[in-house]
């Protein structure tokens, strides 16, 4: 991922320093943050920061980028002036390399805008400025980009046979909804539930 943000802080996972690390390192590395915190105290910071980490790793590492650097207010499209996608590892020599490396999973896919267009499409990045579009086999002129959304997931179909008790359909003395002011028997999305006026009792 690329971008205009000025590298200036060191992460270290604490799973890893504790992991990697001797003992005698570990004192060590006690001791720096130590100096650094009466450090940071006598300059009247904040001895101990905080901080929202996202890893460039991430599929939705741009547009968290992108919001930040326009300071929260973003429409999610990413000026190809200002910045462009990570370019691809391997060398694209003619359409038919392009191809190839959309085959294999390796060129990534983008939303973008065509200069001139009123709507959005989208188009493979190929690399020094280059945008592909697999279906006519051109390059074309994109003047701002975003990821590809997430592919929706529909919610998982309610489950109205499966009892907690039985392991199987449910009994009919189960799947009845009664309310006689103390218990009421419901289904629920893993399975059966039994509810009274003092607990809920899930089991799924």
């Amino acid at each position: 991922m690329q971008g205009s943000i000025e590298n200036t802080h060191i992460v270290i996972k604490r799973e890893d320093i504790y992991k990697y690390l001797s003992e005698p390192e570990l004192i060590s590395l006690e001791h720096i943050l130590h100096s650094i915190s009466i450090g940071r105290a006598r300059e009247g910071k904040n001895q101990n920061n905080t901080y929202y980490i996202c890893n460039t790793d991430e599929s939705y590492a741009d547009k968290v980028l992108n919001i930040i650097l326009n300071q929260g207010a973003s429409d999610g499209w990413i000026p190809c002036s200002e910045r462009l996608p990570e370019e691809p590892r391997k060398i694209i020599v003619e359409i038919e390399d392009v191809l190839d490396l959309i085959n294999a999973n390796v060129l990534i896919e983008y939303n973008v805008t065509l200069q001139g267009a009123k709507l959005p499409t989208s188009m493979y990045y190929a690399g020094n400025g280059f945008w592909f579009d697999e279906a006519s086999r051109e390059f074309y002129p994109v003047i701002a980009w975003q990821p590809l959304p997430e592919v929706y997931q529909p919610l998982a179909a309610v489950n109205h046979e499966t009892c907690w008790e039985t392991g199987g359909e449910c009994p009919s003395e189960h799947a009845d909804t009664k309310e006689d002011g103390r218990t009421q028997k419901k289904h629920y999305r893993t399975g059966c539930a039994v509810r009274d006026t003092k607990s809920l009792l899930l089991r799924g």
